[in-house]
């Protein structure tokens, strides 16, 4: 075996931005949002609210949360939205010691 062959690969390294605003991509076009929309879309509880305040089934729901989420945006906005959310996470009560993005408390 040569030097060459016996060296190990570079590390990965792995780094968190933090709580700073994200740039989402919902329809072709990116805007930075407050909340993390990209990251709740997939996020149970969140799908669960979801489906409860619209007449879609929960069965499909990868099928059109974006676009739901997005009308709901634009109609009431992004602060009114994400409050909606937070009232109905903390009065559900199943997740007493998670945030409304399921990190403990």
């Amino acid at each position: 075996m040569t030097e060459e062959s016996q060296q190990k690969p570079p590390p990965i390294v792995i780094t968190m931005d933090g709580i700073a605003p994200v740039a989402v991509t919902f329809g072709g076009t990116q805007q930075v949002f407050k909340f993390d929309w990209q990251r709740l879309v997939g996020f149970p509880p969140f799908q669960m609210f979801v489906s409860e305040h619209s007449n879609e089934s929960i069965a499909n729901i990868d099928e059109w949360i974006i676009d739901h989420v997005i009308g709901k945006l634009n109609a009431v906005g992004e602060d009114v939205f994400f409050q909606e959310y937070s009232d109905w996470h903390s009065a559900k009560g199943y997740w007493k010691n998670e945030t409304v993005f399921g990190e403990l408390k």
